[in-house]
């Protein structure tokens, strides 16, 4: 036990020296000096608050993975990422787009929001004494869907075949691939994700509960499907970290040290990895245009340029939303939020269906490139203004503490919180209307297979 806390302790300090090398870092040595000493001391601190409460978090055995990964999500996205862009010139649009002024005060208004959410993740959660009504996954059901699942597959490769061939090919024009088929849907994206992650999650929570055989076999063919329609090379990044972080994390439950561990990984692969996770998705484009050595050659590990980059424009993104949204730009409050609710909905059935909160914002800005992100502050921003900033950073924390809380004692909240945990950066990241789909189809899926046990 004494070995596993200091295990713990040692990647708690390791978090904490790597995120404030790499913040003081981009304060103080930028490629351009900030004159700005209010925003120099601002930043500093917010380096040295954040990194300081994430490694708390990392050694309290109380905080759980999905708080610990909002924190996460937010020292990377919504500090490191904003003086990065503040303190650098950035080439992506989004940030070239904004004067220096009102960078810095989206970064002030966030530094406060998480102040907010600070509260939030610290205030007491109240679990009622109820007992908890048991839901048990039903045998029968699972292995019901799961042939069902199957013959679809098998329906899919005979009629479908320029489907599954366009779900292995290169991402390279930056953007997803245009449909070609009914199948190519969002929605049946989702589907087709969503059902054998789900699938291997109830493999690991049944255990005894069903034979060596049948595992065996269920495994093998949820795990194939996965990689045909999430793999890492011909689909998006977050699909693929979507179906099988849950497995991860699943895999290793109860594990507190390992758990920890593969946080911290996360921490590191997301800036870090980003630039290898690039080369990949682009390595066909790459290996066109410039040969071999192309593909090696796009690699940059400096900070600066990573976190100033397309990928992290969730700040850009922010401080266009602070620039353009307003009265006159709000149809309807909370629409944006109904369209995630109601996404499996046909746009023939509902010809005013909102778009993704990136797209619109994008659109108000005179954006051409539109493939773009909208974290949780500006959905909030794009559907309730900047008191429905304020009130979800309080609240949302504490929905992910509390959710952490609950026992683990059924089927049900088993699947579901891995299901989150797998979710959550991309949740968090949005936008929420195009990232939505796997979660709610496997929600969906998760409450079908269960029952009540009485």
């Amino acid at each position: 036990m004494n070995q596993n806390k200091a295990v713990v302790q040692g990647i708690s300090i390791l978090n904490w020296i790597v995120y404030v090398f790499v913040g003081l870092n981009l304060v103080f040595y930028s490629d351009y000096a900030i004159a700005d000493l209010q925003f120099k001391l601002i930043s500093t601190l917010a380096v040295v608050m954040i990194s300081t409460y994430v490694s708390w978090l990392f050694i309290n055995p109380s905080a759980g993975i999905l708080l610990l990964q909002f924190w996460i999500f937010n020292s990377i996205f919504f500090v490191l990422a904003p003086i990065a862009v503040i303190s650098n010139p950035s080439s992506w649009f989004v940030n070239s787009s904004l004067d220096q002024g009102t960078k810095i005060q989206a970064f002030y208004l966030i530094m406060g929001a998480l102040l907010i959410s600070f509260i939030g993740s610290q205030s007491r959660v109240k679990l009622t004494n109820r007992p908890q009504l048991g839901f048990l996954i039903d045998i029968k059901r699972y292995k019901f869907f799961f042939i069902s699942y199957v013959i679809l597959f098998v329906v899919l490769i005979i009629f479908g075949q320029q489907f599954i061939a366009n779900s292995l090919v290169d991402y390279s024009s930056g953007r997803a691939i245009s449909p070609v088929s009914p199948m190519e849907s969002g929605l049946m994206r989702a589907f087709l994700v969503a059902i054998p992650m789900i699938f291997l999650l109830c493999i690991l929570r049944l255990g005894n509960r069903i034979s060596p055989a049948t595992k065996i076999v269920v495994s093998f063919i949820s795990l194939t499907i996965l990689f045909i329609f999430a793999n890492p090379l011909g689909n998006s990044r977050q699909t693929f970290l979507l179906a099988f972080l849950p497995i991860v994390f699943a895999s290793i439950s109860g594990n507190f040290v390992l758990g920890r561990l593969i946080a911290f990984l996360i921490f590191l692969v997301t800036i870090f990895g980003q630039p290898v996770s690039y080369a990949i998705t682009h390595s066909a484009q790459n290996f066109r245009l410039l040969g071999f050595e192309g593909v090696f050659n796009s690699f940059s590990f400096k900070p600066s340029q990573i976190l100033t980059g397309g990928d992290f424009d969730s700040f850009g993104m922010f401080a266009t939303g602070l620039t353009h949204l307003g009265p006159q730009n709000f149809n309807i409050p909370f629409s944006q939020f109904f369209g995630v609710v109601f996404y499996w909905v046909p746009r023939s059935l509902w010809p005013g269906k909102p778009q993704d909160t990136a797209v619109e914002i994008a659109t108000l800005a005179s954006f051409r490139f539109q493939n773009l992100s909208a974290p949780w502050l500006l959905e909030l921003l794009a559907n309730g203004g900047l008191v429905l900033v304020l009130l979800g950073a309080f609240l949302i924390p504490r929905a992910l503490k509390k959710f952490d809380l609950f026992s683990n004692n059924h089927d049900f909240k088993f699947l579901l919180t891995y299901l989150l945990i797998g979710s959550e950066f991309i949740l968090l990241r949005g936008s929420l209307l195009q990232a939505s789909g796997v979660v709610i189809f496997g929600l969906v899926l998760s409450r079908f297979l269960v029952k009540k046990n009485q």
